[in-house]
């Protein structure tokens, strides 16, 4: 029966520690071609599932490889697999172009996490719509005032994005409202622009106080490899 490949990221020539191994314990194998390699493990009757101990698994590889410092890497999304190490061989050699392409944008670049919890209670004498509610009934005082919220966590979450973007090769960022306004933020940042952009995220730190914002990284492209589909 030939076994299922599990993948984990696309190398620029270079592959696991010998003797590692990944998912479920199986044994990493760098299959290359063309001068990219796919790390992968094989296993029979794969069914990842999206708990905690695979998650980590498939992260510890990924960010081993990234850890080395040899070149790009494209991490590939978790549980994406290939019917044997032929078809990794043809992925390789079909979609090299566009692998190339993607190991070129990340090349020298890492991706650093921002999330700001905005308090959008903190200051509603801001927000012109919370003004009105006094003259409003019950319902539209609740419209209004929400959608105050909503300006004023857009406005805050503009004030953080815009400078740490303009620091980033890439960006990308979302606003959740529950439980609490959450902005959740990407940043391609270049090795050499992470002391400035640390910097930044403290300056906005110190200068917002609606928002208690926090910096994660550095980690592989998670966000940023345009490698999902395989």
């Amino acid at each position: 029966m030939t076994a299922t490949r599990y993948l984990y990221a696309i190398t620029e020539g270079f592959g696991p520690a010998p003797g590692a191994s990944g998912l479920r314990g199986a044994p990493l194998a760098g299959i290359e071609e063309g001068g990219l390699v796919m790390v992968t493990s094989p296993h029979v009757d794969l069914r990842a599932e999206a708990d905690e101990e695979d998650l980590w698994s498939h992260e510890a590889v990924v960010e081993s490889l990234f850890d080395t410092g040899e070149g790009a890497i494209l991490p590939m999304r978790f549980g994406t697999t290939l019917p044997g190490e032929a078809a990794v061989r043809a992925a390789l050699r079909d979609r090299a172009p566009e692998w190339r392409a993607a190991l070129d944008r990340v090349r020298g670049a890492i991706e650093l996490g921002v999330r700001a919890q905005i308090d959008v209670d903190a200051a509603p004498e801001q927000s012109p719509s919370v003004r009105r509610t006094e003259a409003a009934g019950p319902g539209t005082a609740y419209m209004l005032d929400r959608l105050g919220q909503g300006r004023l966590a857009a406005e805050v979450a503009r004030s953080i994005h815009a400078p740490l973007s303009e620091l980033a090769r890439e960006s990308a960022h979302v606003i959740r409202n529950q439980p609490t306004t959450m902005m959740k933020a990407a940043y391609l940042v270049e090795e050499v622009v992470v002391p400035d952009f640390q910097r930044e995220v403290e300056r906005l730190e110190a200068s917002l106080p609606d928002a208690a914002i926090t910096c994660t990284g550095p980690w592989p492209p998670y966000s940023f490899s345009g490698s999902e589909r395989a």
